[in-house]
């Protein structure tokens, strides 16, 4: 959450952060600023909304050095004065944060009482100001004196008219990294804006403190210590993040690919190699699964992969922000020989990261499946899977999900030793070869799905409700489905009780007059109970949209419009489930526009940000 850019070289500074910023405005967009230094002193422009909108890529700030930020608002509100930069009271000290401070209430309290004045409602300006207090003249000591003081989690971009010709660039759990450019150094909080840009980066660690010129860059450790830190290779294609809007469609249709590849890279024969050393994480007596929105339904499903696949009987999922909850008054529990798989797509979910370095500190080994190489989380934990998804950039998650789910399935036949692989895994295996034949198939479904959205049904009412519901290994589905509708169209989805259609009765048929019910009904084992709840919910108004495998003459009877899916075997209906049901939520939020009945967002939806970097 929220985005930091900074430059210092032979160019101007702010076309090319105002570039970088662009390219992080999915990490934040509801206010933007940059400040450029020239001849000692600053340059600053901060706006409100989208940097894409209006002419702000025209706008020209002299200086060939500047920090900017893009925001997603925790202290203050979205407004002008609320953007980032910020200064101190002299106007001497221009810093940008990505992050958040626990005691800035405290910290403001005693400011005040020193005569500081504050010119807006953030914390991020509060650490302007303790730099200001201080007199010492080397201003790397200034920096480490006033982060004593802090109770936070940070990257923070820093000018200072002292040191006209330096960026500082400080973290301490908020990722921060150093482009290592022809014409100059490039300061980001995520190497997707460095793309095309630099060819190397640095990542800065817990603690570290980076003093950068135009010439060089030195690094000093929580100790004040000057440390070297391991370069790394920009390894992602630019077309991957220079593609136009809208993401979102782009990257539910880059699905297709992705499945290929990750089978063809993965699958061999009847043999499963996921690049990991599997050895390390054995033995186990038991496995946690955990992550945070999309990529906790997605662990969901692994779950019942593991338990189905790998035969393992303790297996259980928990939301990341309760693992620590769960275990802090129960760590006898926790054992050496125990396994905790943590997802999390941008390798850098404060809550994910928080539980990986709990289980580590209780001697669990750790395994985590991310998006980025070089994340944070792969850092932190024993193994990690590269899912190798490429770039989100719409902050609705689609092409991520999938493809951790098909990892979690691999990795469940992995687990398996060689000598138990079965006729029934060998079957899994080549069904899963199928894969890709199948997820065509599903795409063909395109053109109905347009046609459905059509239907004045399913968009009257003054407040749109959905409620998508299935049973089984298809529940992480409902959520994830309802997570889609709810964050990009603006209504009320959820899949409710957890998704389960057997729940309706005990509560929440309440609610289904006149609303609409999305069923996902594969051909499995508890399909008959489904058309059982479709029945009861459609004899009391509902209208209900079906997901099903093709052919399923009951289901549709029952359903008002039926989207289908083809006959496979029962471990792959996520996959193929879920994409009919994201391109379902796309093309109801262009109904939406075009009938004047909201401004759904699905690249960029209000109140959210890509990468949840802050507690």
């Amino acid at each position: 959450m929220c985005g930091i850019y900074g430059y210092i070289g032979n160019k101007p500074a702010c076309k090319i952060i105002l570039d970088g910023l662009q390219r992080l405005e999915y990490r934040g967009y509801d206010s933007w600023g940059i400040a450029t230094l020239l001849k000692e002193k600053f340059h600053c422009e901060r706006r409100v909304g989208y940097i894409t909108k209006g002419h702000n890529t025209k706008l020209a700030l002299p200086g060939n050095i500047g920090i900017g930020h893009v925001r997603w608002a925790t202290h203050g509100t979205v407004s002008e004065k609320n953007a980032h930069p910020h200064f101190d009271c002299k106007y001497e000290i221009a810093i940008v944060h990505n992050g958040v401070i626990y005691n800035e209430s405290l910290i403001r309290s005693k400011l005040a009482k020193s005569g500081h004045t504050f010119s807006s409602e953030t914390d991020t300006e509060l650490f302007a100001h303790l730099l200001e207090e201080k007199s010492e003249q080397n201003f790397i000591d200034i920096i480490y004196q006033s982060i004593q003081e802090i109770d936070a989690q940070y990257s923070f971009l820093i000018l200072t008219k002292k040191e006209p010709d330096k960026i500082y660039a400080v973290r301490y759990k908020s990722p921060l990294k150093i482009g290592i450019g022809e014409n100059g150094y490039h300061v980001s909080s995520d190497v997707v804006s460095l793309v095309g840009i630099v060819n190397e980066y640095v990542d800065l660690e817990d603690g570290d403190v980076a003093e950068i010129s135009a010439e060089e860059y030195k690094i000093y450790n929580k100790n004040g210590k000057l440390v070297h830190r391991e370069t790394n290779t920009v390894d992602i294609p630019v077309e991957m993040v220079r593609k136009k809007p809208p993401y979102f469609l782009k990257e539910v249709n880059e699905q297709k690919d992705i499945i290929k590849d990750i089978i063809d890279l993965c699958v061999r024969d009847f043999k499963i190699d996921l690049g990991i050393e599997m050895d390390k994480i054995k033995p186990f007596e038991g496995v946690i699964l955990t992550g945070a929105g999309s990529s906790f339904f997605a662990s969901m499903v692994g779950e019942y992969y593991l338990r189905r696949v790998s035969k393992l009987s303790h297996v259980e999922t928990i939301l990341a922000t309760e693992l620590e909850q769960k275990y802090t008054n129960n760590i006898t529990n926790l054992t050496k020989n125990m396994l905790l798989i943590a997802i999390t797509q941008s390798g850098e979910t404060r809550d994910v990261l928080d539980a990986i370095e709990f289980m580590r500190s209780n001697g669990v080994k750790t395994l985590t499946l991310v998006n980025r190489s070089h994340a944070e989380a792969s850092k932190m934990a024993d193994l990690s899977i590269y899912i190798k998804a490429g770039p989100e950039l719409s902050v609705i998650a689609s092409k991520t999900f999938v493809a951790e789910v098909l990892i979690l399935l691999l990795l469940s036949i992995a687990l398996i030793p060689k000598r138990e692989i079965t006729e029934e895994i060998k079957n899994i295996i080549s069904e899963i070869k199928k894969l890709p034949l199948f997820v065509e198939e599903v795409f063909k479904q395109e053109r109905k799905i347009k046609q459905i959205v059509r239907k004045p049904q399913y968009l009257e009412g003054e407040e749109l409700s959905f409620y998508p519901l299935s049973l089984g290994i298809n529940i992480p589905v409902a959520l994830e489905a309802g997570r889609k509708l709810e964050e990009g169209l603006y209504v009320h989805a959820t899949g409710t009780t957890l998704g389960a259609s057997s729940e309706l009765k005990h509560g929440p048929l309440t609610m289904v007059s006149g609303n609409t019910l999305i069923f996902i009904i594969p051909n499995e084992p508890e399909h008959r109970r489904m058309l059982i709840n479709m029945s009861e919910a459609k004899a009391r108004g509902a209208k209900i949209i079906a997901v099903a495998t093709t052919g399923n003459e009951a289901v549709k009877s029952l359903a008002d419009d039926t989207i289908w899916i083809p006959e496979c075997h029962e471990l792959l209906t996520p996959i193929l489930s879920i994409i009919p049901l994201q391109l379902l939520t796309y093309y109801l939020g262009e109904e939406i526009k075009k009938r004047n009945l909201g401004r759904p967002d699905l690249d960029r939806p209000r109140n959210l940000a890509k990468s949840v970097t802050v507690e």
